[in-house]
């Protein structure tokens, strides 16, 4: 029997002893077993075992819901996975919310939760989150590191640099504060280099001190030094041989090395390498991604979380998504077809829309989405619509020049600087219909003509059988008359009269082009009158007044003269000749 099955038998008959407790102990036994699921659960996750971890903190979860140390457990374990931010989020604010930790320092687990907030930019939730703890961040290293990021996010500089000196002081051999401020201050000479060398161990934190202070500092041989020492600890960042191709010296060598770390699968750094390359060595990255297929990625904070994807299919770019907030939900998603914008997505603070184009920048539909689970799509008149997607500085479209030669991979690309840009107004006054969906239908119950935004006639399925049942004709935006087909017979047996605006009259009739039965005028007083021998003539007329009826009168003579009334506003039902 492996370790792991003993360790699962163990916690079997532990949580099978508590279960057998009385009934008046029961609820203090469901927070002792929800504690040996943590025990469990914190082991797995010291073991890396981060799927059976969350596993079992979830289990542990069924027996007391308000465990922290069970929340926060699935939080880190899905820390590390981008598409999954969310998931953590959720995980680390119910821990905080119930703030029940025993297992767990609180201070721990609100520096892994101020460091996923600070990774996805929302520095004013870590900061507050800190500052709600009755703790003193400069006796915890991570959490006064947070709080100067969390600082820095938000644009308080002289606050944030006197937190990191505050650790580079304390902790003399924590290098991610000097970091800090180095991200902050231009490297000004060799002052800082013995600096940071006085950091020197093997660690990763260690290893990206080395890498920011290389960035940051001048080409010069010291920056060379800088780098070499970078890979001799063990570093395996592509970003640190293309700042030895800036130099210029052994370009072909150093290319084979960026190469090999895997500097062609990022997108950001292959255009830097190839725009710092000899022409001879510029041709030999051309060849190589020339037909590449597959994945690049765009990771500008060097964290090992991809704010950008784009995928190539024979040297042809395809798809182009952006998660900028590094949350795993993507803002856009851009479909490309011969080098040009075809389909996008985009997820913002307005909610989700999605647009086709025809000839890029002309617009051939907009999507967006509408209360009450719908929505609508815009159809433009022409090309009266055009949206910029890409920077036109950084983006060169198919023209035959010589960008032509250059792949796709190795071109700049990058979006419109003020974003994409979308006024539904603006779209539904150029549109030239607009048609309204139920989610996830395929055909529209609803469709609108327009002029100038304006709405000329709508047809709706409000069935949603597939057949019209109800259209309005419309002036100056307004319905004026309509028509319904309420038995679903395929004709149109009400007719609808609009003043102002309002409905104000149906007429109902059940043959086509015979005289209708039934009318009904809707103002203060609701009229209905009937016409049974459907002579033309009325022969019952009903009023009434907030839903009660008040007036009953007949046309006893067939001549349409009501002569015969009843009036129900009295108690006595009240008989009379008018």
């Amino acid at each position: 029997m492996t370790l792991r099955n003993t360790r699962s038998a163990s916690l079997l008959m532990v949580v099978l002893c508590l279960a057998a407790l009385p009934a008046w102990a029961q609820q203090s036994s469901d927070r002792q077993i929800a504690a040996v699921y943590a025990d469990e659960a914190l082991q797995l996750y010291r073991d890396a075992e981060h799927e059976a971890a969350r596993t079992v903190a979830r289990r542990g979860l069924e027996f007391a819901a308000d465990n922290s140390d069970l929340h926060a457990l699935i939080g880190l374990t899905l820390r590390p996975l981008a598409e999954r931010t969310h998931e953590a989020l959720d995980a680390f604010e119910h821990a905080f919310r119930h703030k029940r930790f025993s297992r767990i320092e609180e201070a721990d687990a609100a520096a892994e939760y101020a460091g996923l907030l600070n990774r996805i930019t929302q520095h004013a939730r870590a900061l507050s989150l800190i500052e709600a703890l009755d703790i003193d961040t400069m006796l915890h290293p991570d959490l006064l590191y947070q709080e100067a990021r969390a600082l820095l996010g938000l644009g308080r500089i002289q606050a944030a640099e006197e937190r990191a000196s505050t650790g580079i002081r304390i902790y003399l051999h924590d290098p991610r504060f000097f970091r800090l401020m180095l991200e902050r201050q231009t490297v000004a000479g060799y002052r800082d280099w013995l600096a940071v060398r006085r950091y020197q161990q093997q660690s990763s934190d260690f290893l990206q001190l080395l890498l920011t202070y290389a960035e940051r500092a001048p080409a010069t041989p010291q920056r060379r030094e800088v780098v070499e020492q970078y890979f001799a600890a063990g570093g395996r960042d592509p970003l640190a041989s293309l700042l030895l191709l800036y130099d210029g010296e052994q370009q072909q060598r150093e290319l084979e090395r960026f190469l090999e770390l895997g500097g062609d699968r990022e997108h950001d750094l292959l255009q830097r390498a190839f725009a710092a390359l000899e022409p001879q060595l510029q041709q030999t990255l051309v060849e190589r991604m020339a037909d590449f297929d597959g994945e690049l990625i765009v990771d500008r904070d060097r964290n090992a979380v991809a704010e950008q994807r784009l995928e190539f299919q024979r040297g042809a770019l395809v798809r182009w998504q952006i998660d900028a907030a590094q949350d795993g939900v993507v803002e856009y998603d851009i479909e490309f077809d011969g080098a040009v914008p075809r389909r996008v997505e985009h997820r913002g603070a307005d909610g989700f829309c999605s647009l086709e184009y025809g000839y890029y920048p002309e617009v051939r539909s907009i999507r967006f989405e509408d209360q009450g689970n719908r929505w609508s799509v815009y159809y433009p008149i022409g090309d009266r619509l055009e949206i910029l997607l890409l920077d036109p500085d950084s983006y060169a479209p198919t023209d035959g020049s010589e960008q032509e030669q250059i792949p796709m991979a190795l071109r700049p690309l990058s979006l419109y600087p003020e974003g994409l840009i979308i006024d539904r107004d603006a779209v539904q006054r150029n549109a030239a219909y607009v048609e309204v969906y139920d989610e996830d239908a395929d055909q529209p119950y609803r469709v609108v003509e327009l002029l100038d935004g304006v709405a000329l006639r709508s047809v709706t399925d409000h069935s949603r059988d597939g057949a019209v049942d109800h259209v309005v004709v419309y002036s100056d935006g307004k319905p004026i008359e309509g028509m319904r087909d309420l038995l679903g017979s395929g004709r149109f047996d009400v007719l609808e009269y609009y003043r102002d605006g309002r409905l104000q009259r149906l007429a109902v009739k059940s043959e086509p082009g015979a005289v209708a039965q039934f009318y009904q005028e809707f103002n203060e007083i609701e009229v209905l009158t009937w016409d049974f021998d459907r002579d033309g003539n009325p022969d019952v007329e009903e009023r009434y007044f907030q839903d009660e009826l008040i007036l009953r009168r007949y046309a006893s003579g067939g001549d349409g003269v009501f002569d015969l009334p009843i009036d129900f506003l009295s108690d006595i039902l009240d008989t009379r000749d008018d």
